[in-house]
């Protein structure tokens, strides 16, 4: 479970949240990886959704090789998201996995920006 605290000022735009995992092809043999989202607000609400890291390049254009067998995906977890308050906010990212394997994962961050 790792958990990730970011700021909003502007409460009159909509956000995009989205979590991207950085990990080596050659070593990291697993298809998917599950995970739970959890996004708590300022006053303690709280949004679920749960998603899927398709890890294999085969099976999904989304993942992006960078240098070698290093490889990014990103996966957009709430989209079109428009936040009541201002304040600190928490996504909070738990792997639903029988099997605790982070063996060839690099990093895991959070994207948040605006759009239209």
């Amino acid at each position: 479970m790792l958990n990730f605290d970011f700021d909003i000022e502007d409460t009159a735009r909509f956000y995009e949240v989205s979590v991207a995992l950085v990990f080596d092809t050659s070593v990291v043999a697993l298809k998917d990886i599950p995970l739970s989202l959890t996004l708590k607000t300022p006053d303690g609400m709280q949004s679920v959704s749960k998603s899927r890291f398709l890890l294999e390049k085969a099976n999904n254009p989304d993942v992006k090789m960078q240098n070698g067998n290093v490889a990014e995906l990103e996966l957009l977890v709430f989209p079109r998201r428009k936040f009541r308050a201002p304040g600190t906010y928490t996504l909070t990212v738990y792997r639903r996995a029988e099997k605790a394997d982070n063996y060839g994962f690099i990093s895991l961050a959070t994207k948040v920006q605006a759009v239209k």
